[in-house]
């Protein structure tokens, strides 16, 4: 992880508790991730991917349903 991100998404139970944040703040309106989106999430919090690989297959995926 970048050293510039906020102290919180250091860590797998930061990145967690501050998911659980922005999804409260989504729920029931159109921001809610889909699927797919809550797989990156999921991603996200493991560490799997970076927050910056999180925000670019977020973008390429809504581009790509976006042409349909």
């Amino acid at each position: 992880m970048s050293s510039l991100l906020p102290p919180i998404l250091a860590t797998e139970q930061g990145r967690r508790r501050a998911l659980r944040a922005a999804l409260r703040l989504a729920e029931a309106t159109p921001l809610a991730p889909n699927a797919y989106e809550q797989e990156l999430l999921a991603q996200f919090v493991r560490g799997d991917l970076t927050l910056d690989q999180l925000e670019y297959r977020m973008e390429v995926h809504r581009r790509d349903n976006s042409l349909c």
